[in-house]
Order: C-alpha cells, then sequence, then structure tokens
C-alpha cells in the first residue's frame, strides 16, 4: 500500500498473513476454495487515496477471483 509508513505495511501484512491462513483453513474444513492472494505489483491500482483499490485495482481483483468463483460452480 503506498500510502502506508513501511513499518505500519509490515505489521498490516503479518497480520494480514495470518488472518489468510485462518481463513484457507476456514474454508478447507468446509470444503471451499480459498482464493489465493494478489501480490500487487503495481501501485497505479490504488485509489488517490493510496490505501483502497482503485477502478483498476478492483478490475485485475476481479479477474483474479474469477476462475475460483467458476471452479465454485
Amino acid at each position: 500500500m503506498p500510502a502506508l509508513p513501511p513499518f505500519l505495511a509490515r505489521l498490516l501484512e503479518s497480520r494480514a498473513s495470518a488472518f489468510n491462513s485462518l481463513c484457507a483453513g476456514l474454508a478447507d474444513e468446509r470444503g471451499l476454495i480459498a482464493a489465493s492472494r494478489l501480490e500487487v505489483r503495481d501501485p497505479s491500482g490504488f485509489a488517490e487515496d493510496g490505501f483502497h483499490a482503485g477502478p483498476g485495482g478492483c478490475r485485475v481483483w476481479a479477474e483474479h477471483l474469477l476462475p475460483f468463483v467458476i471452479e465454485q460452480k
């Protein structure tokens, strides 16, 4: 996230990683598919606030999730 100070970004990344692991385990227990993590490669996908996804980021996220949604059907 471009707008966050490096220390805060690392802290939040650590928490997000732990949360994602927990969610993947819960999904597996329930026979669901957990979407893989989407790596941020281009900060231009963020909104002007540098924190939330902008239109381009939402498009990339939707394209990333589409195969998981199709697989669930």
